[in-house]
Formats: C-alpha cells, structure tokens, sequence
C-alpha cells in the first residue's frame, strides 16, 4: 500500500507542477478538504456534496434549454421549413 501511495504523492506532485497555478491551486484546496473530510469520519458529506453539485447543474441546463426554446418560434412555424423535403415524407 505504501508504494502505491508513492506512485499517487508522486504523479500528484508532478501533477501540480504541470497544471496552470490557479487550476493547481484549486486542487491543493480539494485535497486539503479531502483529508479534513477522512480525518472526520466525513467522506460521504463529499459524495453528497458532489451529487448535489450534479443536479444543480443538470437542473440549471434543463432550464436554460427551456429559455432557449423560446428565442427559436420559427422552428414551429410550417413557412419557415424551406430545408425539408415534403415529397419524400
């Protein structure tokens, strides 16, 4: 087990000195409250956390689909469908 922690520290570390200062700055934070998470016993709070980060974002997507739906009336409108070819239907 202690070589494969080697392997992870080490691809961590080169890691962190390939990435954008920012982006590996964002990381050391993650991890950070990562192990804060495990040294609490807390580990599912991050799982929770991240289920309900990917739901804001399918429920923000699914809205923004909905707005964008109505910037197109053209679309429903039988005039405006020069594209389709109505003798092959």
């Amino acid at each position: 087990m202690v070589m494969m922690m080697d392997a992870l520290v080490e691809k961590l570390n080169n890691k962190l000195h390939q990435w954008k200062p920012d982006i590996a700055e964002q990381v050391r934070q993650y991890i950070t409250e990562i192990i804060e998470l495990a040294d609490q016993d807390g580990l599912e709070l991050l799982h929770s956390r991240i289920s309900e980060q990917e739901i804001e974002h399918k429920l923000e997507t699914e809205a923004f689909m909905k707005l964008a739906e109505t910037g197109f009336p053209e679309w429903n409108d039988p005039e405006e469908d020069i594209y389709e070819d109505h003798n092959n239907v």
